[in-house]
């Protein structure tokens, strides 16, 4: 089944166990099939980084937790959890990777606050870190941003530039 990691049938009441297990198949086989990609190999993100991230994050915010989902499970006929982003303070896994870069800022560059573009979730990550850290967020978002997110975004501490009519012309001016 293309887009899912299907794992053999076991027991259902280890939902927060499965959280915790290493990336690897409890066969001792890889979970992934290796497929080609067109990404350049530097956007990859090494295992290595993945765990220091866990470890940096996991002082400040709860896993996600897991649902086990008997339904998907019998049809697939492998073990499917459900991953409940929604479990996060912002209700989004933005949160992790926008919070976890500006835990590596030197307290320089804190000192000079953070500045993203968003149209959305990715806004609300950065606000949340940088409120977190302590540090001045700008985010500039699209004038046709959802005006809950602007809202939303703007409560976690965030000053919010709404500049251009996508997040192209927002990341534009984000550059400058």
């Amino acid at each position: 089944h293309r887009g899912l990691a299907c794992l053999p049938q076991a027991h259902h009441d280890r939902d927060r166990e499965f959280a915790e297990r290493p990336l690897q198949d409890p066969g001792g086989g890889p979970r992934f099939h290796a497929v080609e990609s067109a990404v350049p190999v530097e956007f990859f993100v090494s295992l290595a980084e993945i765990e220091r991230a866990r470890s940096v994050l996991r002082s400040f915010l709860d896993p996600t937790p897991l649902l086990y989902n008997p339904w998907l499970s019998e049809n697939l006929k492998c073990e499917i959890y459900l991953k409940l982003e929604n479990m996060q303070p912002i209700g989004s896994f933005k949160i992790r990777g926008a919070t976890y870069r500006i835990s590596k800022l030197s307290s320089l560059q804190r000192r000079k606050g953070v500045v993203a573009a968003s149209a959305g979730n990715h806004a609300q990550g950065v606000a949340w870190g940088a409120r977190y850290f302590g540090t001045e967020a700008t985010i500039v978002m699209p004038e046709t941003a959802p005006l809950t997110k602007i809202q939303q975004t703007r409560a976690l501490g965030a000053h919010v530039v709404l500049d251009g009519n996508n997040y192209d012309e927002a990341n534009f001016t984000a550059q400058k």
